[in-house]
């Protein structure tokens, strides 16, 4: 539900390239990215609304990324099964509790 590449949009585009010989622009990869970021939006949400009322939260974090050039945060809260992920601009911004 989240992507786990982290790496750059040029390296991606190259890779597509390498491997399958299919260019692709960076802008595309971002387009492609962006879709499918929206289409998994609900599995999302309802896997964080479960450990939201999960008795047995195992761990949180809370890691500072750079994306487009900009610091965000990536907040984790996961149980002995489901996990969620979510990014934001604000430390605030936490999990539902």
């Amino acid at each position: 539900m989240v992507y786990g590449q982290f790496v750059t949009l040029g390296r991606l585009s190259q890779t597509m390239k390498e491997a399958h010989d299919i260019p692709v622009s960076e802008a595309s990869v971002l387009k492609m990215i962006r879709q499918d970021a929206r289409r998994w939006k609900p599995a999302s949400e309802a896997v964080g609304d479960r450990i939201a009322w999960a008795e047995l939260v195992k761990n949180v974090d809370e890691t500072g990324l750079r994306i487009e050039g900009m610091p965000q945060y990536l907040h984790v809260k996961c149980t002995e099964a489901p996990a969620a992920f979510r990014i934001s601009v604000s430390r605030k911004h936490l999990l539902p509790a």
